[in-house]
């Protein structure tokens, strides 16, 4: 019960880091991660907010998941798929007093860039099923036998291209998070795993 208890804290708090990171990212000013960039695009078709359209996209992803490999689904999934969404809405105009003193741009930006990374990484630790986009991830990483860093820069790349086409606005801190959060991610994969093998633990993606 209690190793239950401490994955479900775990999956909670990564994935209200995601969100957290996100926020920052669009309170930056200077470009919001892929993701939310090609959501942007999705705006000017459908005038949801960008939470709602997080939500959305995450429930439809995770309804493919579930038909291209539904092991890397879990409780963990529903919680990332809702509540990374609301977190990003809650959050976006929270952080106005963050801006209100005047923080760089580009110091808001990697902030935003490391929560993200980081967030995902974490609430992936849960061990408790995969979010839709960290999903996709791993199954493109597997099938196409990619590090998964690299798996998750090509997929940023995309979003990006698909969101400009439909009019989404980018900046510098959309590229840098297309290039940093994957690394932030592999990067604590790293770290995650090391720590395992010291205590004797081995833990495949998926479980």
């Amino acid at each position: 019960m209690m190793k239950m208890l401490r994955r479900l804290v775990i999956t909670v708090v990564g994935t209200f880091m995601i969100g957290l990171g996100i926020a920052l990212l669009v309170d930056s000013g200077v470009g919001i991660d892929p993701l939310s960039t090609f959501l942007a695009g999705v705006q000017t078709f459908i005038p949801w907010s960008l939470g709602n359209l997080i939500v959305a996209f995450n429930v439809i992803m995770l309804i493919v998941l579930f038909f291209l490999d539904r092991r890397l689904l879990g409780v963990g999934s529903v919680i990332n798929a809702t509540c990374v969404g609301l977190t990003v809405d809650l959050l976006t105009g929270f952080n106005a007093f963050i801006t209100a003193q005047n923080w760089p741009s580009l110091i808001l930006s990697l902030l935003g860039i490391f929560f993200l990374g980081s967030g995902s990484a974490i609430y992936m630790y849960g061990r408790l099923g995969y979010g839709a986009l960290e999903g996709l991830m791993m199954f493109g990483s597997t099938r196409l036998h990619w590090p998964v860093r690299w798996t998750r820069i090509a997929m940023d790349v995309i979003f990006i291209i698909l969101g400009i086409l439909m009019g989404a606005n980018y900046g510098y801190g959309t590229i840098l998070s297309a290039l940093l959060v994957g690394q932030v991610i592999g990067l604590w994969r790293q770290i995650i795993t090391a720590k395992q093998r010291r205590g004797g633990v081995v833990v495949k993606d998926g479980e």
